[in-house]
């Protein structure tokens, strides 16, 4: 990364698997939500966002959105073929190799 070599700096917690995080605390929580949440912590006082309501079930239990259920029927069942078909042209080129 970018000037990853600050001097005084110390990870606050580990990873534990692809995906999480560990606190020093002890909390578990989604990589992607950890992420996100300290780019928003930097960011914070020049936007002057008030990140007191952001509260830990948003790390640790992060929402699901189902973007296909958003989707018209057929649109779905294109995507869905299109995932099929991909996943089968996948297969034979592992089965080939």
């Amino acid at each position: 990364t970018y000037h990853s070599t600050l001097t005084g700096w110390r990870a606050s917690g580990e990873r534990v698997k692809r995906g999480l995080y560990k606190s020093r605390d002890g909390w578990v929580i989604n990589a992607d939500c950890n992420g996100s949440a300290n780019i928003m912590q930097k960011v914070a006082t020049q936007l002057k966002l008030n990140l007191a309501e952001v509260g830990r079930a948003s790390l640790t239990v992060p929402q699901r959105i189902d973007l296909f259920s958003r989707l018209s029927k057929s649109y779905r069942k294109r995507s869905e073929a299109s995932c099929r078909s991909t996943e089968r042209s996948r297969r034979s080129l592992q089965t080939e190799a």
